[in-house]
């Protein structure tokens, strides 16, 4: 776990590269939650064609061209005007983020973020972003952002059928969410039992985060060569092909026998948190 006020690289990779990388704050690191925070002066990094096209000089930035291509090239830039709250929840096929004018500090809207389940890297959080948007008002009035982009994204082949399906599962989730008010959209974050605190605010002490060291290396190529393992941590001794297997969270699980493949499929949920105890053994192929 992450310490409170230690700098992280919260990173998008793709085929195991970095794509898209963010310096945060941690605000809290726990088994059901993490939050990171994003301020203005923030060192990221990303492709240069995204840092002068999208929002540069060009005025043009294709993603899945360059996805396609297969080759881009990282530049560092800084992060400015709002800060972000980023809260990830494990298993999850979204982040949900709290957007404050850091100058002003009024809260501009809550920003659900569709993305991979993020998995813990030697620097931090690695996920990959799928495009897809929902912007939701502070009064809850929402609209979806980028949705042509997601659609050419499936269409050529960059976000995988099991990455669609996971997010498509994710969005009743979210609108049961908002509908409920429930957390975060009870205001938790906006407001405090407290009058002389008010909503949340990072520490005043933190300075402009930075990029920490080895943020643009991948997991080290020893957990990489690492076994394939079965979902009961068994180390597989024939091919992929030759073992049982089930979808689980844009996932391919791996099962030894057809009893556990019954036990999965009977309630997976229980079943892949009972089994699966850690990421760093790769028990489970991307």
């Amino acid at each position: 776990m992450w310490t409170s006020g230690e700098n992280i690289a919260l990173r998008g990779m793709y085929n195991q590269q970095p794509w898209y990388i963010q310096s945060a704050i941690v605000v809290k690191d726990s088994g059901q939650e993490v939050a990171l925070a994003l301020l203005p002066g923030a060192e990221c990094a990303a492709p240069s064609e995204y840092i002068h096209g999208k929002h540069g000089e060009r005025q043009h930035w294709d993603r899945w061209e360059l996805m396609l291509g297969k080759h881009w090239q990282l530049e560092r830039y800084q992060w400015r005007t709002n800060r972000f709250l980023i809260l990830l929840e494990p298993e999850k096929f979204y982040s949900i983020n709290l957007i404050w004018n850091h100058a002003s500090g009024e809260f501009l809207c809550y920003y659900v973020n569709f993305q991979l389940p993020f998995e813990r890297s030697h620097c931090g959080f690695d996920t990959f972003d799928l495009e897809l948007d929902l912007v939701i008002e502070p009064d809850l009035r929402w609209r979806w952002k980028d949705v042509e982009e997601y659609r050419r994204g499936v269409e050529n082949g960059i976000l995988r059928p099991e990455w669609v399906q996971g997010l498509e599962q994710a969005k009743p989730e979210v609108f049961s969410r908002l509908e409920q008010r429930l957390y975060p959209f009870d205001g938790s974050w906006l407001s405090s039992r407290d009058p002389q605190r008010g909503q949340w605010r990072p520490d005043p002490a933190w300075a402009a985060s930075q990029l920490p060291e080895g943020w643009e290396v991948p997991e080290s190529t020893e957990s990489q060569s690492a076994p394939l393992r079965t979902v009961c941590r068994r180390e597989m001794t024939t091919a992929p092909e030759n073992y049982l297997t089930a979808e689980h969270q844009g996932r391919t699980i791996y099962f030894c026998t057809s009893f556990c493949l019954d036990a999965f499929n009977a309630d997976p949920e229980r079943f892949y948190a009972a089994h699966s105890q850690s990421k760093t053994d790769k028990d489970t192929q991307p």
